[in-house]
């Protein structure tokens, strides 16, 4: 199993992306934040889960469909240190 590491950049991702929907609604903002966080664990069992981009070599997007639009994990998957680099979430309505 692959252990999952959370770049800076993705910690803030998720605080913000919290406290936008905590704005409208704390359970909505826990919900959302607990649907991403289980497709995360779940690339330590399945790294190869979400696509690859051709634009961005080594990198892999997985789709998390969630509400009406849902959210986009951009992740490296290192097979040989066994290491998933969660770099970037963000809702599909981001650029």
């Amino acid at each position: 199993m692959a252990r999952i590491v959370l770049t800076a950049h993705a910690r803030e991702d998720l605080i913000r992306l919290r406290e936008f929907l905590a704005e409208e609604s704390d359970i909505a903002a826990n919900n959302a934040i607990r649907a991403l966080t289980t497709s995360i664990d779940h690339l330590a069992s399945f790294p190869e889960m979400g696509k690859e981009t051709a634009a961005l070599k080594g990198m892999r997007i997985l789709h998390k469909p969630y509400g009406q639009a849902g959210y986009r994990i951009y992740y490296r998957w290192l097979p040989r240190s066994e290491k998933i680099l969660i770099l970037k979430i963000q809702h599909h309505k981001e650029a």
